[in-house]
C-alpha cells in the first residue's frame, strides 16, 4: 500500500468534536475555537497506526506528493491547535492515537493476536 508521508494532519474523531462542541456550548463562551485531535502525523503514520491496532501486517511504502492528484490543492501541513480551548480550560479532545483506538474498538476492529 502506498501512502503519502509529505502531508501532515491532525486526525480528528467526530465523536470527540461533538463532545467538544457540547462542552463549549455548555460553557457559555463565545469566540473562535479549533477542535482537532491532539498531535499531528503524516498520512503514512496514520495508516501504520490503523494497521497496527487492527493487527494487520501490511507493507506500507511512501507515495510521492504528486502521485495521487486531488481536484483541489491541499496544504502540506494542515495541523490545527486547540490553544484557545486549552486556555479556557475546555479542551476535551483526545490525542489522535487514543481517538483512533476508540473508533476501531467501537466498530469492532480488534487485534488478531
Amino acid at each position: 500500500m502506498r501512502v503519502v508521508d509529505s502531508e501532515i494532519v491532525s486526525p480528528t474523531y467526530t465523536v470527540d468534536v461533538a463532545r467538544q462542541m457540547v462542552r463549549l456550548v455548555d460553557s457559555g463562551r463565545f469566540g473562535l475555537y479549533h477542535a482537532a485531535g491532539q498531535g499531528q502525523c503524516a498520512w503514512q503514520r496514520f495508516a501504520q497506526e490503523i494497521f497496527r491496532l487492527a493487527g494487520i501486517a501490511t507493507k506500507l511504502s511512501v507515495a510521492g506528493p504528486g502521485e495521487f492528484p486531488a481536484k483541489t490543492p491541499r496544504p502540506t501541513v494542515s495541523v490545527l491547535d486547540n490553544e484557545a480551548l486549552r486556555r479556557a480550560g475546555l479542551d476535551v479532545v483526545r490525542p489522535w492515537e487514543q481517538s483512533l483506538a476508540a473508533y476501531l474498538a467501537e466498530i469492532g476492529v480488534t487485534r488478531s493476536w
